[in-house]
């Protein structure tokens, strides 16, 4: 199907009015006005509002235009937390605390972001209300605590910590650090865990088979299985929202890491990014037609994203800094 939009801006007073049509066939058939008005300051809220809704008409599914990126941006010898628009717009930090944060995660509704910090010395997992900017520490167990990540229903965090010695997962309520729940017990290292969407499954990295492979389990801890066979290094597994694919860091034949994706059955992995660099810390979109990550090459190291299929690519930083670990933060 053919359609085309058309709009116009327009200053009445202190106000900025959009008018927008959308237009379908080759005739250019009008189906639909919209009219939104607002102070010069939310015109960027006015153009992702008109956006959501003409993909959401079309596709049955909500646009990703107003979703946020976190992501760790190293500055002067440190490592703090930035967020920024869906494609890039207006980078901004979230920490300044002249430490190391590592491993961003936003929370289901986009207020909390769980994250590593040394911020207390050690290693361990904070949690930030992004309302408020208050800043929690919720895992504190001697050793490394490290890759967060949210359950579904946001009532509890999946992480990694070695304070019993090898890295294992658990699980523990996010609300205020209790009820911790060990569910790996291998002598190897298993770490990055993340939810399936409902919440039933974890995928994980485990060196347990003598090289590094993605696992999947259930959520508690039972029915381990080995997804991926390619390679011997395949680390750092994301979830698609659509629970179809998990995408993760692979390393080629050339020796370069690349992103790629396999079913949660094992059956069918392919690579998705081709470009040049090393590609790590793979992320969804909300809506899992995107796929956002970081790119090292020469020195630096920058968030690009592309479709879930490797087609688009697109750079959404070029900072002072080197950027890395994107999180793409679901709708609210």
């Amino acid at each position: 199907m053919h359609v085309s939009v058309w709009g116009k801006l327009e200053r009445r007073g202190d106000d900025i009015f959009l008018d927008a049509f959308l237009y379908e066939g080759e005739a250019g058939r009008k189906v639909l006005r919209k009219v939104y008005t607002g102070s010069k300051g939310v015109v960027r809220a006015m153009v992702h509002r008109l956006s959501n809704m003409i993909i959401e008409r079309y596709t049955g599914q909500r646009g990703v235009a107003g979703t946020q990126i976190a992501f760790v941006a190293e500055i002067n010898n440190g490592k703090q937390l930035h967020v920024m628009g869906y494609d890039g717009y207006r980078p901004r930090p979230l920490t300044n605390n002249r430490s190391l944060n590592l491993f961003p995660h936003w929370s289901p509704g986009k207020r909390f972001l769980a994250f590593t910090s040394y911020l207390d010395g050690n290693p361990d997992i904070h949690v930030m209300d992004l309302t408020t900017g208050e800043i929690r520490n919720v895992v504190a167990f001697q050793g490394a605590n490290i890759t967060p990540a949210w359950s579904p229903d946001g009532k509890q965090l999946a992480f990694a910590s070695s304070f019993d010695g090898d890295s294992d997962i658990y699980t523990i309520e996010a609300s205020g650090g209790t009820k911790l729940r060990q569910l790996t017990f291998s002598p190897a290292s298993d770490f990055s865990p993340t939810w399936s969407p409902s919440g039933i499954e974890i995928a994980f990295s485990s060196d347990r088979g003598g090289s590094l492979q993605i696992y999947v389990m259930d959520a508690d801890g039972s029915n381990v299985r080995r997804l991926t066979f390619e390679g011997r290094y395949n680390t750092a597994p994301a979830w698609s929202p659509d629970g179809r694919w998990i995408a993760y860091t692979c390393r080629n034949k050339q020796g370069s890491l690349k992103i790629c994706r396999v079913t949660p059955d094992g059956r069918q992995s392919v690579q998705v990014t081709q470009s040049v660099g090393d590609h790590e810390s793979a992320s969804w979109s909300p809506d899992g037609r995107h796929i956002v990550f970081s790119v090292a090459s020469r020195g630096e190291s920058d968030i690009y994203s592309v479709h879930y299929d490797g087609s688009g690519l697109v750079r959404l930083t070029s900072g002072p800094y080197r950027a890395s670990s994107p999180s793409w933060s679901l709708w609210e």
